[in-house]
């Protein structure tokens, strides 16, 4: 890439999806108004510590690159409302991303996720959770307390039931639930424990 790209300094998106990167471009981190960052389609393993340093960014796509963890500074994006990190290899969702308090929209379908930390209910404004195609068994009885979600993905995983914390979520509209391996009776409590909700099993 470039290194002039680094001196375009009003730069408020960057899509640099499916360009065959390795390393996470250096001169990036110089663009401190940048708002949308798109780096899907690409073969970056890590991000850099310096990617605290843009403070404005709220969409950060990288999605299908073979990231397994971030960095801890990531918690310092704090105006960060979209991360995606689909088709990855991230076996643990780490804790920094918790601490995320404006995240909409949390996208790790397609990883080898096993766990829901319980922490999931600080991000208290999540609106859309996609967590589909990983390793899930269980949900902590804490995903109750994300009260804004109206969108939650769990298709393919090994799910058998959920928590009956499930039915707080009174604003989720779409529950996407096929592919793993709840009873015909495990399926029809859950509709009733969300009257108002489309589930597909």
């Amino acid at each position: 890439m470039p290194y002039e790209i680094g001196e375009l300094k009003s730069l408020q998106m960057l899509n640099l999806v499916n360009n065959q990167l390795e390393v996470f471009p250096n001169e990036i981190v110089a663009l401190k108004n940048l708002k949308i960052l798109f780096l899907g389609k690409n073969y970056l393993q890590k991000l850099p510590v310096a990617i605290k340093e843009l403070q404005k960014l709220q969409k950060l796509d990288i999605n299908t690159n073979n990231i397994k963890d971030l960095p801890t500074e990531i918690n310092q994006l704090q105006s960060l409302q979209l991360l995606n990190l689909s088709h990855n290899q991230i076996v643990t969702i780490q804790k920094e991303i918790m601490q995320l308090k404006k995240i909409q929209f949390l996208i790790l379908c397609n990883n080898q996720i096993s766990i829901l930390p319980s922490e999931i209910k600080d991000l208290q404004n999540l609106v859309e959770l996609d967590l589909a195609n990983n390793q899930l068994q269980n949900l902590p009885k804490e995903i109750g307390l994300l009260t804004h979600l109206r969108k939650l993905r769990l298709s393919n995983n090994q799910l058998q039931n959920l928590p009956k914390e499930i039915k707080k979520l009174q604003k989720l509209r779409n529950l996407a639930l096929s592919g793993n391996l709840f009873s015909i009776a495990e399926q029809e409590n859950i509709k009733k424990m969300l009257p108002r909700c489309t589930i597909t099993f």
